[in-house]
């Protein structure tokens, strides 16, 4: 999996708009291994990354993903919906026991 164009915008929040382009060979990678890849080159914590969008296209091997860097944990909590906090969360969702 090879990054380019690694484009960076900062806003008034507490966060960075991170832009990459990547390619790949078998999949599109998942989000877990996206996090890793944005994180290392926005030189930040993965646990601080959230992966926004993933646009492919059909049957090719190419990929724009634009994420968020935050600066610490409660920006984060705070601007962040809970969904989206939860889906890029390495752990998994609790059952629920009836």
């Amino acid at each position: 999996m090879d990054a380019k164009n690694l484009a960076s915008n900062k806003t008034l929040l507490p966060r960075k708009e991170v832009t990459v382009e990547i390619t790949f060979e078998n999949a599109t990678p998942n989000r877990k291994q996206l996090r890793q890849m944005v994180a290392e080159k926005a030189k930040s914590k993965p646990e601080l990354t959230i992966i926004r969008h993933v646009y492919t296209r059909y049957g090719g091997k190419e990929a724009k993903i634009v994420a968020y860097v935050y600066e610490n944990e409660e920006a984060m909590n705070s601007l962040e919906y809970k969904k989206m906090i939860a889906k890029n969360s390495d752990k998994k969702p609790e059952a629920k026991v009836e």
